[in-house]
């Protein structure tokens, strides 16, 4: 060892330098001890804070669990009052299904073969659409629903029926009185609803059984027949939106089915003959006096020409009949160009005298005294039909008076004006049909 390195071990540190690194030594222990007691406080604080936590998690997860299974059972319970309720639900429509038919008789029109039987023919066209129900449910409907009740409606206006079938020569209102009768004794359950007089007396009646019906949870079927009538289109589709398409069939009547009720593609039975196919004509007396009236004014005027210079010429009498409307209206509009009959006698004219109504078609006869009309029993079957034709196009006194006409359905003149609802005359207050319901 050298000299130097002796003297520099020898040589001592100043006692200032080492008493302050000490301080400042002991200074950062104080400062560091200080920092993790706060800190262990903060953590015991902490620790507290989540035990609380947990033990509140806990009693809340405890209660939960109570409720839960307290839940399940009420659950369990809940299934089985639900399975019950479905045993039943399936047991009363198994026992008591129901199949309903609603027919709008306005276009269901039975045949003319059934129609003229009477009461036989009603009871005959029951049977035939119960079988046509009954065979439907076995080939289309799963279940056996053999003892499915049937429940069978007719809507319709009797009496507007009956003088449609009437004036078509399809049948007489007896006849179709004990048709309707054979058919609603046919069965307890089937029945013919008179509706009364009114364009859409029959629907509504039949959009309000149609929904009641078929939200019926025991029906099985609703047969509809009024698949000729758009208007039942927004029923229908009403009730195909509620989920009741599987219950909905149409009654088909006539060949064509209305375009709109067609595109909802619901299942079709049809019962061939049972209905008439095509629309019948509720006034075939327009068309009839739309050939006759010419024909008719030709026939005079070709009997005053000869002999009579005051004939008006054809032009005149073509602007008079333009005036008057298409067609003749009343037999008063052949017997007033001509109604002076002693003027005509006295230019030595042949007298013009009309076929008497009454005596030809009243089962009474004749009760006129001193009656201007013929009695002459000469009439061909088509003068006949023209005649008769002629008297209903002639308002009957008692319903242009609004009063009630003791013949009623049988009257030889006309209850309703053969332009309808679409009489100009009747707009000017100038049409021989003035009752109230004669323009219906």
């Amino acid at each position: 060892m050298s000299l130097s390195d002796d003297k520099k071990m020898s040589t001592p540190r100043k006692p200032d330098d080492y008493t302050q690194r000490m301080k400042n030594t002991l200074r950062e222990q104080d400062q560091i001890f200080m920092e993790v007691v706060s800190r262990n406080a903060e953590l015991e604080k902490r620790i507290k804070e989540l035990e609380y936590e947990n033990w509140q998690l806990r009693s809340i997860a405890d209660s939960l669990k109570k409720d839960l299974k307290a839940s399940g059972s009420k659950y369990k319970d809940l299934e089985d009052s639900i399975d019950h309720l479905k045993i039943e639900h399936e047991s009363f429509k198994s026992e008591n299904p129901l199949v309903f038919c609603l027919l709008d008789g306005d276009g269901c029109i039975f045949s003319e073969e059934y129609l003229k039987q009477g009461h036989e023919g009603g009871a005959l066209a029951a049977e035939q659409l119960s079988k046509g129900v009954m065979k439907y449910l076995r080939t289309n409907v799963e279940g056996s629903y053999t003892g499915a009740k049937i429940v069978t409606m007719v809507f319709l206006s009797k009496t507007g029926m009956e003088s449609v079938l009437y004036r078509n020569g399809i049948c007489r209102p007896e006849e179709f009185s004990a048709f309707m009768n054979g058919f609603g004794g046919a069965h307890p359950l089937f029945s013919v609803v008179d509706v009364g007089m009114g364009k859409e007396a029959a629907d509504h009646k039949i959009r309000e059984y149609l929904e009641t019906f078929t939200k019926l949870p025991q029906t099985v079927k609703v047969f509809f027949g009024g698949s000729h009538d758009n208007g039942y289109y927004g029923t229908l589709a009403a009730l195909q939106t509620l989920g009741h398409r599987q219950k909905l069939v149409l009654v088909q009547s006539y060949s064509q089915i209305g375009r709109e009720i067609s595109a909802l593609k619901l299942p079709v039975l049809d019962i061939p003959g049972l209905f008439m196919p095509e629309k019948l004509d509720r006034r075939p007396i327009l068309k009839k006096i739309h050939a006759v009236s010419d024909s008719v004014l030709l026939t005079l005027d070709q009997q005053l020409s000869p002999k009579s210079p005051k004939t008006p010429s054809r032009k005149k009498k073509a602007k008079a009949r333009h005036n008057t409307g298409d067609s003749i209206s009343s037999i008063d509009q052949i017997l007033y160009p001509i109604s002076n009959l002693e003027k005509l006698d006295e230019i030595g004219l042949v007298e013009i005298r009309l076929p008497c109504v009454d005596h030809h078609f009243s089962d009474r006869g004749c009760i006129t005294k001193d009656c201007p009309c013929s009695h002459e029993d000469s009439l061909t079957e088509a003068e006949r039909e023209r005649l008769k034709d002629l008297a209903l196009s002639t308002p009957c006194r008692y319903t242009n008076q609004d009063c009630e006409c003791p013949f009623n359905i049988t009257c030889n003149y006309g209850h309703q004006c053969p332009r309808g609802a679409r009489c100009d005359s009747w707009l000017a207050g100038t049409c021989k049909f003035t009752g109230l319901s004669m323009h219906a």
